[in-house]
């Protein structure tokens, strides 16, 4: 295990003494360097989750004037809250 996924996880998954596991495996002839060399992926492909959650929301706006503005949504990509909200209170001068 040590040789696959190195001298230190191996110790501290199995909950070993890292340096009895060292002479153990030096005592074997292997090169504790020889663990630390791992191969490097050449391509590593990165994929979105399938499941994108759907924004459920209400928002509702009111000035002092008595001005109202409700926007209900539902969608998978948020509004730009921020300008919603300047076009309304901009409105109101």
């Amino acid at each position: 295990m040590a040789g696959r996924y190195g001298l230190n996880r191996t110790a501290k998954t199995l909950r070993l003494d890292y340096y009895a596991l060292k002479k153990h495996i030096e005592r074997d002839g292997i090169a504790v360097a020889d663990l630390a060399k791992k191969e490097s992926a050449a391509f590593v492909e990165l994929t979105s989750s399938p499941f994108v959650g759907v924004c459920d929301c209400t928002l509702e706006f009111e000035n002092a004037g008595g001005a109202k503005m409700r926007v209900q949504f539902k969608s998978s990509a948020m509004p730009d809250l921020a300008a919603l909200s300047r076009n309304f209170w901009d409105q109101q001068r």
